[in-house]
Order: C-alpha cells, then structure tokens, then sequence
C-alpha cells in the first residue's frame, strides 16, 4: 500500500460571499504562490505583447482576515524582437469569496515592463478581476499536506498555500488490519540516540526549553531518534521547506510519546517487525523568511497522533535502525518523520 495522508474534507462550494469588512474562512487566510521555471507563450492583457517564457513566472496572493489583499505576478522570458522582457503586476485591495469565483477588488494596480519597445511603470484600471476558483488538497516536495487555489480567468495559476491553518482537528487514521500490534517495549539494543549520518546535526532542538536553530546545510540530513525504556521522542530540520515561490519557510518538528514493538521476523542476524509510535506531545516551528512583513516564526502545539511503520534492526558495529514509511497510512504531522520512503539511522551515543 502507498503512503497515503487521510486529509479532512473541505468543500469550496458554499463559502460566504465577502463584503467589506468581511472576515475570510479562516483556512484562506495566508501567503499562496507558485513559482514555474519556464513556460509557452504568454500575451500581457495590457499592452497585447506576446513572448515566451523562457524563465517563467512567479505569482503570490496574500489574502488578510479582513478581506484585503495583495497580489503580485510577474513573469520573464524572450520576444522575437528583444532578448529580455519582463512585467511586473502588483495590485491590492479587497477580495470576496462567491461560490467558485474570486473577487479582485483593487485599489491600486501597477505594472512595470522592460522590453524593447515601450518599457515603463503604469498605472491600470482598478476594475474588478473575476477569476474562477477551485480548491484542494495536495502536497509539496516535501510531502508536506496542504491547501491548493487553482485560479482561471486571463492565465491559470495553482497557488499553494505556504503555511495552512492547523487548528482544525486532525484525522486520526485506524490501524492497519495487516499491522500487528505489539506490546514490547523499546528493546534494550535500541536505547540511546540514532541519526541518519556522522553529519546530522543533535542539538537544533532542545524540548525542555523550546530552543532551537536551524542547521547549516552540509549534505546531511538534520534528524534524529531517540529511544529510552518505555518511549521515543523525534526532531527533524527543514530548510526550504514550503512550497515554490517568493517566500520562504523553514520547519522544526518535535514529537515524543510511547513506543510499541512486535518482532515478525528474524533473519541472518537481522530483526523485522511492526511498531506503533505513540505521540503525547508534537509540537512544530515554523520560520518564514523572505516574505516582507510576514517574516516571523511561530511555534505550533500539534494534536499528538499515532503513527504506524515496518522496522528492521541489525547490530554490531554498524547498528542500523530503519523506519519504513511505505505499508501504512500516514498521519497528517507524519510527512516531517518520513522524509524518505524508507529512513534509516546509525547509533550516534
């Protein structure tokens, strides 16, 4: 069975329709973009001017809980008769929600173009821009779940939300009908700190205070695992972690719970079985960078769930312990434990 992530169901149909001083459903509230590298030919609305987009385009909504917006869209690439054109569309104002459409409704629109025949800043009619709107759940390169606005009118966009709100309830997923649960404790080989390499940082995270810091990137994945007699507790670092874009984001999760183990199999020395991870308490940092003013960090206290893997354990000198991700169901927090399909640790103490 695939790793799958068992999301809430979240129906566009039926959101409010938004009227000055309106406040948006909570779950729309936040910085959605998308960044694509290149693409076909693209017609500004404008000026009429076509090229193509040799070096894509980036397109970032930012939408407030009281209704206002910005909006900045630009894009790059080639013309048949000059080597580099760009425009730059920025607009702000408010927004409302009908049904499937959004709502632009600006008070300032601005457009800057480099080309080779009519470069310049521009002012633009702040006409109302309808575009229609789709929304659902889908993934980023990290396998992080989270929320996807398909927008169409002049282009289409795909805009992924960079940071969802996380206080709806998440689902628990049952357990597996093929998984058999153990009742073993974490075994005394296990006991002590494991990391995926000699190189993977152990200290970015501190759960008695809450400090942290974000490791310098040295080909290592920065995560561990840590066993004690009855339980677990988990970090992993994340850099550059949100979806394609302008913004940036960068994540810290923590967890630590009861540790469940059932031995299925043993062969040449090696150990293969299912546990359960147990969480209490699960906790993740967010850093958003380079996204104006809303730079900031915030730390979330996440609705601990239970986690399902296969593992395999073989000793002596090169102990390895490896997590595998593929035969259950994942839970919503469980994209930041399975940063692989299969997540193997060396005993680091």
């Amino acid at each position: 069975m695939s790793p799958r992530v068992l999301f809430p169901c979240l129906l566009i149909l039926g959101l409010p329709a938004l009227a000055q001083g309106n406040v948006v459903p909570s779950f729309m509230v936040g910085i959605w973009q998308q960044t694509v590298s290149s693409a076909g030919d693209y017609t500004n609305t404008f000026t009429n001017e076509t090229f193509t987009l040799t070096q894509g385009f980036s397109a970032q909504l930012k939408i407030r809980a009281n209704g206002q917006f910005s909006f900045d869209f630009y894009t790059q690439g080639v013309a048949s008769n000059c080597s580099v054109v760009s425009y730059l569309e920025r607009m702000s104002g408010t927004l409302e929600i009908q049904q499937n459409r959004l709502i632009l409704r600006p008070k300032e629109r601005r457009l800057v173009v480099r080309n080779c025949t009519r470069p310049g800043n521009f002012s633009l009619p702040t006409t109302p821009v309808t575009m229609g709107l789709t929304l659902s759940w889908t993934r980023t390169l990290i396998k992080e779940p989270t929320l996807q606005l398909e927008l169409t009118g002049p282009y289409t966009l795909r805009l992924k939300q960079l940071q969802r709100d996380l206080s709806a309830r998440p689902e628990q997923p049952p357990q597996p009908e093929n998984f058999q649960l153990g009742e073993d404790l974490p075994y005394q080989e296990f006991i002590g700190l494991w990391a995926p390499s000699d190189g993977s940082d152990l200290n970015f995270y501190n759960p008695r205070t809450g400090a942290y810091y974000l490791p310098k990137y040295n080909a290592s994945e920065h995560r561990w695992l840590r066993f004690f007699p009855g339980g677990y507790e988990l970090a992993t670092s994340l850099e550059n972690a949100g979806p394609e874009g302008a913004c940036k984001k960068d994540l810290i999760y923590y967890e630590t719970g009861r540790a469940a183990f059932k031995i299925l199999e043993e062969r040449n020395g090696k150990y293969y079985g299912d546990l359960r991870l147990e969480a209490t308490d699960s906790r993740l940092v967010v850093r958003v960078s380079k996204c104006e003013s809303d730079d900031g960090v915030k730390t979330y206290k996440l609705q601990p769930l239970t986690s399902y893997y296969k593992w395999e354990w073989f000793g002596g000198e090169n102990s390895r312990f490896t997590l595998d991700c593929t035969s259950y169901p994942w839970h919503e927090w469980q994209f930041a434990v399975c940063t692989n399909d299969i997540n193997s640790f060396r005993r680091r103490q």
